[in-house]
């Protein structure tokens, strides 16, 4: 017979099997977690420029630029936490048709948006898996160059911001092959709320 803290330790260990078995058929916690940690421990430290934007995240992987066509959406997405890496959920691009473009290289669009302040989730890789998904297009190029909690005057002419988006958009042509982006989506958050009437 078992004594009471063997038979614990017996119906732990199964209960943790059990756990691991769930965790691998569904891909539920904490797999996913491990993933992403074993991610970021491979793909080295995460590197950002002077204004907080991402150049370089654990797990982001560089990948050939696509070849731009009539089916292809390339958005340029700037503004404030709204358009950068501050929302709370983590988007992953269906596959190889969703790309994220920054500092003239293009990348799987997964994890955080390079090119974008933050290192959270943001809702542009969800966007793109939808138009690529609805079969609207056959792929998207993200272009992210949003800061969080920047006040519309930065972005505005004069404002230390306000050439960034150009300088983006005009790298992005040489890389797609001197295509036009497709659309442009600016998104201010909360940073502005006194100055609303105003604008």
């Amino acid at each position: 017979m078992l004594s009471p803290i063997r038979l614990a330790i017996a119906l732990m260990c199964i209960s943790f099997y059990a756990i691991g078995a769930y965790s691998q058929k569904y891909g539920v916690w904490p797999l996913p977690q491990l993933a992403h940690m074993k991610e970021q421990l491979a793909g080295g430290p995460m590197q950002t420029d002077a204004m907080g934007r991402l150049l370089r995240y654990p797990g982001k992987v560089e990948i050939h630029c696509p070849m731009q066509d009539e089916k292809t959406a390339v958005l340029l997405v700037i503004g404030q936490s709204n358009a950068a890496n501050h929302q709370g959920q983590r988007y992953r691009g269906v596959d190889s048709r969703v790309v994220n473009f920054a500092e003239g290289k293009c990348y799987s669009g997964r994890i955080a948006t390079a090119g974008a302040e933050g290192e959270y989730g943001e809702p542009w890789t969800l966007v793109a898996n939808k138009l690529v998904m609805a079969r609207l297009y056959n792929q998207v190029v993200l272009i992210p160059a949003g800061v969080g909690s920047t006040p519309i005057h930065r972005w505005a002419a004069g404002g230390d911001l306000n050439r960034m988006p150009h300088r983006r958009y005009r790298r992005c042509e040489v890389a797609l092959r001197d295509n036009a982006c497709s659309v442009a989506s600016r998104r201010n958050g909360l940073r502005d709320e006194d100055v609303a009437g105003q604008l």
